[in-house]
């Protein structure tokens, strides 16, 4: 995680997709295929995309 240079947007982006891994256990394949559309923010969920 200390790798990942926050200031930066490749290096945020990084730091986000490694949250995600950790915090979810999701799949690459799922989180490759992930839209905002996926992602409800006021209720912090999402739907899985098929």
């Amino acid at each position: 995680m200390k790798a990942c240079d926050k200031t930066t947007w490749e290096g945020f982006r990084n730091y986000v997709i490694l949250l995600t891994f950790l915090d979810t256990g999701i799949r690459l394949s799922k989180l490759l295929s992930l839209t905002l559309k996926d992602v409800n923010l006021n209720k912090r969920s999402g739907v899985s995309p098929i």
